[in-house]
């Protein structure tokens, strides 16, 4: 497993042209442009100036037939750091119904106190400068947070 994770990290940091300062499992819940939650787990992780999600191929379900399987389709974003507003922990509630375009995500804000903190499970949103935002669900979200 070991060599796959190495392998993966030489690779990227090549395609990239730069080392790793950040990695993580993430799931890529969706964007406030109104697509429907996607759910995609992948990695997130920091090169110089940009993060960088991509999904994993799902595995084969044993309960689904071949004709029910939908091809599979790599997706990849990439986000400059000059292009985020901020990026903080929100209620995933609340992204849920961005994605699904009932709260505008602007109107979002950040987990504050303790009882949201305790009661609601977060999600990280990172705003961007064209005024969407991205949802995602980052194993480690608090160091993610202080290298942005």
């Amino acid at each position: 497993m070991d060599d796959v994770r190495e392998q993966f990290i030489k690779e990227r940091e090549e395609r990239y042209g730069g080392s790793i300062s950040f990695i993580s499992f993430a799931k890529y819940i969706g964007s406030s442009l109104g697509n429907k939650p996607e759910n995609l787990s992948g990695l997130i992780y920091i090169i110089g100036q940009n993060i960088y999600f991509e999904d994993f191929q799902p595995s084969p379900s044993i309960l689904l037939t071949n004709r029910d399987q939908t091809p599979y389709r790599k997706f990849e974003i990439a986000i400059n750091l000059d292009d985020i507003l901020e990026a903080v922990n929100v209620k995933e509630l609340e992204c849920k119904k961005s994605i699904n375009g009932l709260t505008p995500s602007s109107e979002i804000t950040g987990i504050k106190t303790w009882f949201e903190k305790l009661f609601f499970k977060s999600v990280v949103m990172i705003r961007l400068k064209d005024k969407s935002s991205i949802f995602l669900d980052i194993t480690n979200n608090k160091v993610f947070l202080t290298k942005i």
